[in-house]
């Protein structure tokens, strides 16, 4: 959806601030799963983790419906946009 709305000459930068977060996401999960580690056992802190994480997640799916029931407009061809 973020590409289909970004300009072709910025689809480049649009993407690789979408690796940056990926990136960082993953080394910060990391960290905070090792710190978590610190404080509980390997085994709680996987659950309390995961169960955060899926929380996180349902509430976000809550929050947006508007992405799930968001379509796309089809762009009419670039002949028919020069000709109009």
């Amino acid at each position: 959806m973020i590409q289909h709305h970004t300009p072709d000459a910025l689809l480049g930068r649009v993407n690789s601030l979408g690796t940056a977060q990926d990136v960082s996401g993953d080394s910060l999960g990391a960290l905070g799963l090792g710190a978590l580690a610190r404080a509980l056992s390997a085994l709680n802190s996987v659950l309390w983790f995961g169960g955060v994480a899926a929380s996180l997640l349902l509430l976000i799916a809550l929050a947006a419906r508007g992405l799930r029931s968001a379509q796309l407009q089809q762009e009419p061809p670039a002949t028919e946009q020069a000709a109009a």
